[in-house]
């Protein structure tokens, strides 16, 4: 693994939130915790990262873990990076993600843009821009009935697809 070019960046501005919003990602991209340790350590050697803990409790059940828990415990970090707060993050990622596996890609940045978000944002915009054209043909009265529902088809479809890649992939 290697630290990506944008992270570098981000420490080298010392943009402390930034910073932890990048770790938490890193962390569930790869549950195993190992790009989130290697950006942690490289980010501490550079910038005080790691914060005293605050004394807030965790929730130990395992069975009350869920993706809203994980949510507030992302959130919970990001007031305060503490090595607690951090361990249980990793245990509760591990939980919920028992069987992700990390796989790097070649490139030597992060791309943050999920491919699933931008296909349901496009598929929005088709769709509202068909609905938009549809609704005011004047603009242009003998392509808009024909553009018109393709785009609101071809929208409505685009964001669907995305949707379904987006739900399969974080099962």
């Amino acid at each position: 693994m290697s630290i990506s070019t944008d992270f570098e960046r981000v420490v080298a501005n010392g943009d402390l939130l930034a910073i932890k919003r990048y770790l938490i990602n890193y962390l569930q991209r790869d549950p195993s915790g190992g790009l989130f340790d290697e950006h942690l350590h490289y980010a501490q050697d550079r910038i005080k990262v790691i914060q005293p803990h605050d004394g807030g409790k965790f929730e130990t059940d395992q069975s009350k873990w869920s993706e809203d828990y994980y949510s507030t415990v992302r959130v919970a970090l990001t007031d305060n990076f503490s090595l607690e707060r951090i361990s249980h993050l990793k245990a509760v990622v591990k939980h919920l993600y028992p069987n992700k596996v990390y796989l790097p890609d070649d490139s030597s940045s992060d791309e943050w843009l999920d491919s699933n978000v931008v296909m349901i944002a496009a598929g929005a915009i088709a769709t509202i821009a068909g609905v938009a054209l549809r609704s005011n043909p004047v603009s242009n009265p003998v392509v808009a009935p024909i553009v018109a529902p393709i785009a609101i088809v071809g929208g409505i479809v685009a964001a669907c697809i995305g949707v379904y890649n987006k739900i399969k992939d974080t099962k």
